[in-house]
């Protein structure tokens, strides 16, 4: 692997390449951890430059988690490989609001990665417990809906094996159990329908995986209000 996967194991040199600068341009840089990735794990970085070289003053280094539980599911469901490809292949031209992505890599080992990405402060991450109000999500509710539209029924999502993998073996070995021990530990907070409801998904897990759906399209996978950046006013979000 030829790439650093950690703000530790980056030089300067690295990083004003990444950034599309000469090696000697970028004096050095701070680090600061941004963000509660429960899957990757983000950083700050504060770009110290040899001079204006119209490169940004900070960026976000997105990598892959510490913890071996977090790496393991990533890699058998591909999480690490679809993030990396996103920015790779469609991000930049589906009009979709979403940072600017100046390096991407991913190792064969589809676990060790890197994406340098444009740092989107004052924008904040958002607070599931403390929920947000409809006029808050308006925002979030048209980025999804242009992400459902970017390939709709879209030939091209045969083409994309990032996206067409299946990984319905997965769910039907983890779902189970993983059920199990989140009805164990939120029986007392959640109503039984709500409880019932997810085991009636792992009940029927098999019909749930082969139904027919109605369209074909690209989806976020894991849309809640902490994995979307909010604008400090709420005009939009990211």
């Amino acid at each position: 692997m030829s790439f650093p996967t950690s703000p530790d194991a980056m030089s300067p040199a690295w990083l004003a390449r990444a950034l599309g600068q000469a090696p000697e341009a970028l004096r050095g840089f701070t680090v600061a951890k941004v963000g509660t990735g429960q899957m990757c794990e983000s950083f700050r970085l504060t770009l110290d430059w040899a001079g204006n070289v119209g490169a940004p003053t900070t960026v976000v280094a997105k990598c892959p988690s510490h913890d071996d539980a977090s790496r393991h599911i990533a890699k058998l469901t591909g999480t690490y490989v679809k993030e990396v490809s996103w920015y790779r292949e469609l991000a930049a031209g589906s009009g979709v609001a979403a940072p600017l992505c100046h390096h991407a890599e991913i190792a064969e080992d589809d676990v060790d990665f890197v994406l340098i990405l444009s740092d989107l402060a004052p924008a904040g991450q958002g607070d599931q417990l403390a929920g947000l109000g409809l006029a808050g999500l308006i925002p979030c509710i048209e980025a999804a809906a242009g992400l459902h539209a970017l390939l709709w029924n879209d030939p091209r999502l045969d083409t994309l094996p990032w996206l067409a993998r299946d990984n319905g073996d997965v769910i039907r070995a983890l779902f189970p159990q993983l059920y199990t021990g989140f009805r164990e530990r939120y029986a007392e907070r959640l109503d039984p329908e709500v409880l019932d409801l997810g085991a009636g998904i792992a009940q029927r897990l098999d019909a749930y995986l082969s139904r027919q759906t109605a369209a074909r399209t690209i989806v976020h996978g894991d849309l809640r209000i902490d994995n979307i950046l909010f604008a400090p006013h709420g005009e939009d979000s990211w």
